[in-house]
C-alpha cells in the first residue's frame, strides 16, 4: 500500500490563486502571512464582505475512489444563530460527493464543523460534526464502495466520527474546493484562514 501526497500546502499552491482574478473573488480571497499556521509563510484568507462565494480549487484528483484531505482552519467569523455554509467540497462533475461546512449553534455561541457524503440513491449520509470554535487541524477520509464505503472526520489526529457500510460506488472525486461558499448568509462577516491543505491518494 502506497500513500502519495498530491499537494503540499495552500501556501505552496500559489498558482491556484489565479481563480481570484474574476470579480466574484477579487475582494474576498487573498494569500497573506496573517493567515498562515506554524512555520508556513502564507495562508489563504477569506473575507466575508457579502454573500459572494470565494474559494481555492484543486484539480489534481483523478476520479479518486479513496480520498483524504486535511487542512488547518482558523474561524474569525461572526454569524447569526443557526446559520451555516460550506468551507470544503470534493466533487465529480455535476455532483458534490463530500461536503464540509461550519454552523453557528441555535442557542449558544458555539461553532461546529459538519461533514456528509453522497450515497448511490442521490441523498446524503447522516452528518458527522465536531466543535470548532477556534483554530484546528481537520481531516476527512472518504472511500467509495458497494456497502463498504465510509466517511471519517478527524479533529487534530483524533477520530471524532465515522459512517461505515455506505453504498456510494457510483461516485469518485475529481476536484476539491476550500474557502467560503454554498449558502453564505447576509449576517455572516469576518474572516476564515486556511493553510497546509494536503490531499492524499492511497493505492495498493
Amino acid at each position: 500500500m502506497k500513500t502519495q501526497r498530491l499537494r503540499p500546502s495552500l501556501s505552496a499552491a500559489l498558482s491556484l490563486v489565479v481563480l481570484a482574478g474574476s470579480p466574484l473573488f477579487a475582494a474576498t480571497i487573498s494569500v497573506t502571512p496573517g493567515a498562515s499556521f506554524q512555520s508556513t509563510p502564507f495562508g489563504l484568507q477569506v473575507d466575508y464582505n457579502d454573500t459572494a462565494n470565494a474559494y481555492l480549487q484543486d484539480n489534481s484528483p483523478m476520479c479518486e475512489t479513496s480520498y483524504s484531505a486535511e487542512f488547518f482552519m482558523r474561524n474569525l467569523l461572526t454569524m447569526d444563530h443557526g446559520d451555516q455554509h460550506l468551507i470544503f467540497r470534493a466533487s465529480q462533475p455535476g455532483s458534490a460527493v463530500v461536503r464540509m461546512g461550519i454552523r453557528k449553534a441555535v442557542a449558544t455561541e458555539d461553532f461546529t464543523t459538519f461533514v456528509d457524503t453522497r450515497t448511490n440513491g442521490g441523498g446524503f449520509s447522516p452528518v458527522l460534526q465536531v466543535l470548532t470554535n477556534n483554530q484546528h487541524k481537520l481531516r476527512v477520509e472518504w472511500k467509495a464502495g458497494a456497502g463498504t464505503g465510509f466517511l471519517r472526520l478527524y479533529k487534530g489526529d483524533t477520530l471524532r466520527g465515522e459512517i461505515t457500510g455506505l453504498h456510494n460506488d457510483n461516485y469518485c472525486i475529481e476536484h476539491a474546493q476550500v474557502g467560503g461558499f454554498g449558502g453564505i448568509d447576509p449576517g455572516t462577516s469576518g474572516e476564515m484562514h486556511f493553510d497546509q491543505f494536503v490531499l492524499l491518494r492511497t493505492t495498493q
